[in-house]
């Protein structure tokens, strides 16, 4: 879903502070977490939770732009080509609320290259931009275009960020 998609921009930002490689560009206010520390989903759920606050406003230091509200300059959604599809091109998206972000669960497996979590967004997420659709629900034709300002409420999303090794220096990581 569009939500979903924004999300994992989102999270993909966030889970910047865990990353070891990354350790020495992070703002010494973020936390920092070790690989093989025997509570390491806690203290990545801790530092996510915290790097959202950070990430509300941005981080100069990194180059990093505010979360709230999140500027996704194109998102296209292309769904099925059967009796119900869908094509929902969105641009110029504002998306407010992802700061209100709280982390409820996270788990990471090295060997697998995996972090999943579950978030709640405590307040209503508002997404305000342009659209396109063009689709069909059976025999019905869908399409339009115009301005859009869409508001989800008690929004909770699974996310599942799927990393790979890469070697530097001759190095793992």
């Amino acid at each position: 879903s569009l939500l979903q998609q924004a999300l994992i921009v989102a999270s993909v930002a966030l889970v910047v502070a865990a990353a070891p490689a990354a350790d020495s560009k992070l703002p010494k206010d973020f936390k920092r977490c070790k690989k093989h520390d025997p509570k390491i989903n806690e203290c990545l759920k801790d530092a996510i939770q915290n790097a959202i606050v950070s990430l509300k406003k941005g981080v100069p230091a990194l180059g990093v732009l505010t979360i709230d509200p999140l500027r996704v300059t194109h998102l296209l959604i292309d769904q099925g080509t059967g009796p119900v599809s869908i094509k929902l091109d969105f641009n110029d998206l504002d998306i407010h609320g992802l700061g209100s972000t709280r982390v409820d669960r996270v788990k990471a497996d090295w060997d697998k290259y995996t972090i999943e979590l579950d978030v709640t967004v405590l307040e209503p997420v508002i997404l305000d931009g342009q659209y396109k659709v063009n689709g069909k629900v059976l025999i019905l034709p869908i399409q339009g275009n115009g301005h859009n300002n869409l508001t989800l409420e008690n929004v909770k999303a699974k996310i599942l960020i799927l990393g790979k090794s890469m070697k530097k220096n001759g190095q793992e990581h």
